[in-house]
């Protein structure tokens, strides 16, 4: 059965010390057969792993926001692939109060997670720092590394020069009726001209041994420590501090 197959895929690529899983996804590059229940058994697998022992979080990002179009926590749908939305219907998962940059979790790890400033997107205390906090693993489930989202985290630690902060302050329904939050989100300077350049992680962790594989039926899952990731970025952002971007 599928469940089956994206369990053992994913448990290969886990250790006993990095149980917080960060899964970025793209389904449709593992070629399953669309079966009636092939949804059933991704969201059996998500809870397959949850009894295993992990921690799950799922990228629900809504760049919608940014537009001034409102966010509702419980029914603003991910604008970054389906499985978000499909784990936010079972039970035990929750999305996080971030109206551009909300997760959903479950597991040990949620209240950790939840206890993060949700009015910060990169900051040292918002949930993207959480997971190198919590020792956690990034699983790339048919996803590209330009989606690694953990990576403006380091480039807000090092304060690149081609980012800034900006205040968004939109509206947004965390389930009490709308208000207009402040989130502040460190965003491309558009009179510095570059072009996110995610994708060289995946050549240069490559070189250096940092990432683990493992086949998932026609497609590839491909998985990195979040401390050893870290501490790569910071090797070569120290070097480079453009080296997340192309200069155009």
């Amino acid at each position: 059965m599928i469940t089956q197959q994206i369990v053992s895929a994913i448990l290969k690529l886990t250790k006993p010390t990095e149980r917080l899983l960060i899964v970025h996804s793209s389904l449709s590059n593992f070629k399953f057969p669309r079966a009636i229940n092939f949804k059933f058994q991704v969201q059996q697998a998500l809870l397959s792993l949850l009894q295993n022992g992990c921690s799950l979080v799922i990228p629900s990002f809504t760049f919608s926001y940014t537009k001034g179009i409102p966010f509702y926590l419980n029914h603003s749908p991910s604008e970054v692939g389906i499985l978000g939305d499909w784990a936010r219907e079972l039970e035990g998962f929750v999305r996080t109060p971030n109206p551009l940059f909300s997760v959903i979790l479950a597991g040990e790890n949620t209240k950790d997670i939840l206890l993060c400033n949700h009015e910060d997107a990169y900051g040292p205390d918002s949930v993207i720092a959480s997971w190198e906090k919590l020792n956690g693993r990034i699983i790339m489930l048919g996803a590209s590394w330009a989606t690694c989202t953990f990576l403006h985290r380091m480039e807000h630690e090092f304060q690149v020069p081609y980012r800034y902060e900006k205040v968004f302050s939109f509206p947004a329904d965390f389930g009490n009726g709308l208000i207009n939050p402040t989130l502040k989100a460190y965003v491309r300077n558009p009179e510095i001209k570059t072009e996110i350049n995610f994708g060289i992680i995946g050549t240069t962790a490559r070189e250096e041994g940092l990432i683990s594989t493992a086949r998932l039926n026609q497609g590839i899952i491909e998985s990195i420590s979040v401390k050893r990731l870290a501490e790569h970025c910071r090797k070569k952002l120290t070097q480079d501090p453009y080296f997340l971007v192309k200069k155009l």
